[in-house]
């Protein structure tokens, strides 16, 4: 039987970041408003049918979900050995699948919904302003975004693109998820891999457990130079990726400050944190950082 309810942050993931660190109930802290609350990871970051959206005909696609489900099988078969042990990170198949399953962790967020559908409109305005040919298609084939990555336009496509119903937008959503995955997670393999250890449960993750930050430019994307990238593997282990490419790969470094890691999740998470450690604890150490006492 195929699951109602879709997970765009796995089970196996969460697991580590349940309360004690067994059974399956984790702490949910909101981050716009309301009191934490525990949660049975089963209905942490789901909702139903996320990636298989009725078609016209009321039918419905599973190709998505069975992909994903396909990558999270794999790596859920290694995953205690690579949150709570000190794996070789310069290992290719190591390498490959975690930035197979950070790569699908960003673009199967709901939160890429609204961030999909401004950027469609966007470029519609933008095609709109070069004219259409004889058959009411784009006068255009490719366009260049901020990054200068080359996007090529499928014209005869034009008709479903034009459409961000909300609908549609969700079915352009789910078709992107694996397109968009390979290029992201080859980028991701050229970084400076490192892992932070504690001795101690300290990292918490979010629904939105991959971050990023530049600390030399407001606006910025994982392309951007500079920019470094954080991954709680486990509340022991927080992968980190970065260009500084003259340090060396593949090195395990002490935790030094316990709400830096912390202060990123919580800041880019889109609802909530996620920890098996109190919740006010959490916020304290964040807090005590922002104030330079930590």
């Amino acid at each position: 039987m195929k699951p109602k309810k879709q997970h765009w942050v796995p089970r196996f993931y969460l697991k580590s970041f349940t309360i004690d660190g067994k059974g399956d109930l984790a702490w949910c802290f909101p981050k716009k408003s309301g009191d934490a609350f525990k949660s049975n990871i089963r209905d942490i970051a789901s909702t139903k049918y996320l990636y298989s959206p009725e078609n016209l005909d009321g039918d419905r696609s599973w190709d998505t979900e069975d992909k994903l489900a396909s990558i999270e099988s794999t790596l859920s078969k290694a995953w205690n050995q690579i949150a709570h042990d000190f794996i070789d990170l310069n290992n290719d198949t190591y390498r490959k699948a975690l930035s197979l399953f950070m790569a699908t962790l960003v673009y199967r967020n709901p939160s890429m919904l609204p961030v999909y559908k401004k950027i469609r409109t966007e470029l519609q305005e933008s095609i709109y302003s070069l004219g259409f040919d004889c058959n009411g298609l784009p006068n255009v084939n490719h366009y260049v975004d901020n990054n200068g990555k080359v996007i090529e336009i499928d014209r005869s496509d034009w008709n479903r693109f034009n459409d961000v119903s909300d609908i549609n937008n969700h079915h352009f959503f789910v078709d992107t998820i694996l397109k968009e995955t390979g290029f992201l997670s080859r980028l991701l393999m050229r970084k400076r891999w490192s892992v932070i250890v504690s001795d101690n449960p300290v990292f918490v993750t979010s629904d939105t457990p991959v971050t990023k930050f530049n600390r030399h430019c407001k606006t910025f994307g994982y392309e951007t130079k500079g920019t470094i990238i954080n991954f709680p593997l486990s509340p022991t282990r927080c992968l980190v990726l970065d260009d500084l490419h003259h340090e060396k790969d593949g090195c395990y470094y002490s935790l030094n400050h316990r709400g830096a890691a912390n202060s990123l999740t919580w800041t880019q998470c889109n609802k909530y944190i996620i920890t098996g450690r109190d919740p006010d604890k959490v916020l304290e150490e964040i807090v005590q950082l922002h104030n330079g006492s930590a």
